[in-house]
């Protein structure tokens, strides 16, 4: 059966910045004057900053949207890597 790995557990926006939190590690998402997505970031060992490609990234819940697609890719990654290294 595939491990069911936390979501990420949002709190409120403070100095349009707004705090994630998961397994892995923090997430950022920074927002400007007008509320709008400037950028995103992922503290899973090291900070990886990410820029809304898409207009449905620029609002606050579009952009929990994508780090939370960009959470479950790294988290199917490591168990992967993980499986295999024990196949070895």
């Amino acid at each position: 059966m595939p491990h069911r790995h936390q979501e990420i557990v949002w709190k409120k926006v403070e100095d349009r910045h707004c705090l994630g939190t998961s397994s892995l590690g923090d997430v950022w998402i920074r927002l400007d004057k007008s509320n709008k997505t400037t950028g995103m970031y992922t503290m899973f060992g090291s900070t990886i900053k990410y820029i809304p490609t898409d207009d449905w990234m620029l609002d606050l819940v579009g952009a929990q949207l994508e780090l939370d697609r960009l959470y479950k890719l790294d988290v199917d990654a490591r168990e992967l890597s993980k499986l295999l290294r024990s196949k070895q």
